[in-house]
């Protein structure tokens, strides 16, 4: 313990924890891989040295109880010298018919406790599990902020699209909704009888209530993170939610009273980016493509102390013709690819190797981040290592257990004891200054999994594609450059001929309901009719025989013989007869 102690201190300066813009040589052998090994000494300590950083002690204590409405608000409205109170903005985040958005502490401490009165008055109780389906930014930190002062499961769920909303209140068994009124229109939510956010139901509210203690093991969160499986829902305790949130925001990302983190707005990112923020008294810039495309200027007016910078809207920096950044530090993500032709242009236009930079894999159902390195000046960094206190062992890119290799794929251990695959199971090599990151073992885009089934279902379903007689997913790993997948959606019509609004209607379909980030890379449109399994017209298609047939071309060759497309009207008509859509009688492989 006294070796994390002395370590705080050495990374301490008058005012507080090292700023990460120091670019001190981290990690050290010593304290790093100790505190790998003994993660609970080393949050305890970095939670008493956060008090020196932070002007004061906590309420929470992490071995007895999280409170995490008194940590993120109370106490730093209680000493404005030391808040964001003074500050106009503790959030600010871009509304797409509206612009630029912001609330200050004082705001949204009003606007929070009133809706935890309402909630309570409602019948929600600790332990209850909250949807949150609300827009990033203000309302959704409005919504957390509210759940977490009464002890309930904060489940957020950014409103995406009608299935993707559905999907995850149905894995989240949420006691009750809340959203605002631009997405009752999402089919289904009405059936939920949600809360619908709005000043008027604020002015109801009665008398504030007592900010709920949490019990270090019980649930805060469960987060539906795109770098899992689709469908799948973690659940974070509050011990962890709070320490990965004080490691985050103090140690990795620098912040303190007053600073602001620039981070993206997606369910990778929130809700923990807020809280990592929040609790070292920093406020939000909620960074996306459209709001850096539509006006940039808060971004760079912010000089934020530290920004999360995905490919995308550093792409959109460019094409908005932005000159040279005047951040403290910025963050890259490892999953993305280092993309060099790209990078080379942000460099000279941005200046960004001028910055200090480092990798950061951060996954909202770990807590916050999984895998980083140190910033500093010069080109984007190969190297990194797990997260400081993040209990972890390599396994054979083909085994389970734990073993001593030099590649291998990362398990995380929890703090029970269980080993748990790390997001898209990360493969890592071996150096001897840590860690490279070599990609994932799982098909991934930019570390993000796809929603086949989902994809499949919801086309399948969708009333303006009566001409499709079969859809299948083809993921293929590492065909998307830098290590990315490629994801092309196979559509099969029949004796239908190909047009192009076919694809245009896919695209459309997909984005609706599941929301832009499940759009694929490709659609391809066959005029011919798919394998099935059974044989059976109801029957699945068959996605292997669709996979080997359309990264062989057979596809290609056959939508153009005049012998398939014979066949394949001779099919479509023995369906008809049988007032069938697609598959059945007639297999041509």
């Amino acid at each position: 313990m006294a070796l994390f102690a002395d370590l705080l201190r050495s990374y301490s300066t008058p005012s507080g924890v090292r700023r990460a813009s120091r670019e001190p040589q981290w990690p050290s052998p010593a304290w790093v891989a100790d505190s790998w090994q003994r993660p609970r000494e080393f949050f305890a300590a970095l939670h008493r040295e956060a008090e020196h950083a932070l002007g004061g002690p906590a309420k929470s204590q992490l071995d007895l109880g999280i409170d995490f409405y008194s940590d993120l608000m109370t106490r730093y409205l209680h000493r404005p010298e030391r808040s964001l109170v003074e500050r106009s903005q503790a959030i600010k985040w871009y509304e797409p018919e509206i612009g630029w958005q912001s609330l200050s502490l004082l705001q949204l401490d009003a606007q929070a406790s009133a809706l935890a009165a309402i909630l309570v008055a409602s019948g929600m109780q600790a332990g209850d599990r909250l949807a949150l389906v609300l827009p990033s930014g203000g309302p959704l930190l409005l919504g957390l902020l509210a759940a977490l002062s009464i002890g309930c499961v904060a489940v957020p769920v950014l409103p995406l699209g009608s299935t993707y909303v559905q999907r995850v209140l149905k894995g989240s068994a949420a006691d009750r909704v809340v959203t605002c009124s631009p997405y009752t229109a999402l089919r289904g939510l009405l059936d939920h009888k949600p809360l619908v956010l709005s000043p008027e139901l604020l002015a109801k509210a009665g008398k504030r209530p007592q900010p709920a203690t949490y019990a270090p093991e019980s649930p805060a969160l469960l987060i539906a993170s795109p770098l899992h499986a689709a469908d799948s829902l973690t659940m974070v305790s509050a011990a962890q939610a709070y320490a990965t949130a004080l490691r985050d925001g103090l140690l990795l990302l620098g912040l303190r009273p007053g600073d602001v983190l620039a981070a993206p707005s997606n369910a990778q990112y929130v809700p923990c980016t807020y809280l990592a923020a929040l609790l070292c008294g920093a406020g939000v810039l909620d960074l996306s493509v459209e709001a850096v495309r539509r006006n940039v200027s808060p971004l760079l007016a912010a000089t934020p102390r530290a920004v999360i910078l995905p490919q995308s809207v550093r792409d959109a920096l460019l094409d908005a013709g932005c000159g040279p950044v005047s951040w403290d530090n910025w963050f890259r993500d490892p999953q993305e690819g280092l993309d060099l032709a790209n990078w080379q242009r942000a460099d000279e236009q941005l200046h960004l190797s001028a910055v200090p930079s480092a990798n950061l894999l951060w996954d909202a159902a770990s807590g916050g981040a999984v895998l980083v390195s140190m910033p500093r000046r010069g080109p984007p960094q190969p190297s990194l290592w797990p997260a400081p206190g993040c209990r972890h062992f390599l396994a054979e890119l083909d085994g389970e257990a734990p073993t001593i290799t030099a590649v291998g794929r990362l398990l995380l251990q929890t703090a029970d004891g269980a080993l748990t695959n790390s997001p898209g199971e990360a493969l890592l090599l071996r150096t001897d200054n840590g860690y490279m990151y070599g990609g994932t073992a799982l098909p991934r885009r930019a570390g993000w999994s796809y929603p086949s089934e989902a994809v499949v279902a919801v086309l399948q379903r969708a009333s303006e594609l009566a001409w499709l007689a079969g859809v299948s997913v083809v993921e293929l790993a590492g065909a998307g450059g830098a290590g990315q997948a490629l994801v092309v959606v196979v559509l099969f019509t029949g004796s239908e001929p190909v047009v192009r609004v076919q694809r245009e209607q896919c695209f459309a379909v997909i984005e609706r309901e599941l929301g832009p980030s499940a759009r694929p890379n490709q659609v391809e449109v066959f005029a011919l009719h798919p394998r099935r399994r059974g044989g059976s017209p109801a029957s699945p298609i068959d996605s292997d025989w669709v996979r080997g047939q359309y990264i062989g071309s057979d596809l290609f060759h056959k939508a153009r013989s005049p012998l398939f497309r014979a066949l394949t009207n001779v099919r479509t008509a023995l369906l008809r007869l049988k007032g069938m859509k697609g598959g059945g009688a007639l297999e041509v492989h």
